[in-house]
């Protein structure tokens, strides 16, 4: 009898561990905002924002790379942006605009396969909080 009682726990424990396995996971930013897991950018307040390439200085042609921005607010907390910065910013809060590298909608810069459209240009990436004046180069 003190088996089945046994299996009926581990069974029970395996669906709560399947349940938050499967919200953890869950693509809801409405879901994640309200846990904690991440941060709404209206409702913060920046005083500097700083964009680097944790991987490397830059990005060869053909290559991406994801780039990490450090949001610091006016009481001295820093905020890192989701992904390759592991933080609860979210990219979608953020306005990324790029010369010479292309950018996608979760930050991702690449850079052509054909050197020639790069060859001799320096790429540029411009940050900014769309709440918030001000870019971040």
């Amino acid at each position: 009898m003190s088996m089945c009682g046994n299996k009926y726990v581990l069974c029970r424990n395996a669906r709560l561990l399947l349940a938050a396995c499967l919200l953890a996971q869950s693509g809801r930013s409405s879901r994640k905002l309200k846990l904690g897991w991440r941060v709404d950018r209206t409702q913060i307040p920046v005083s500097s924002i700083e964009v680097s390439l944790p991987k490397s200085p830059g990005i060869a042609p053909g290559q991406k790379s994801p780039p990490v921005v450090k949001v610091t607010q006016p009481n001295g907390k820093v905020l890192l942006t989701e992904g390759q910065g592991g933080g609860k910013v979210q990219w979608k809060g953020l306005h990324v605009t790029a010369s010479v590298v292309n950018v996608n909608q979760k930050g991702v810069l690449s850079l052509a396969r054909d050197p020639r459209v790069s060859d001799g240009r320096l790429g540029h990436v411009t940050v900014t909080v769309p709440s918030q004046p001000g870019p971040a180069r």
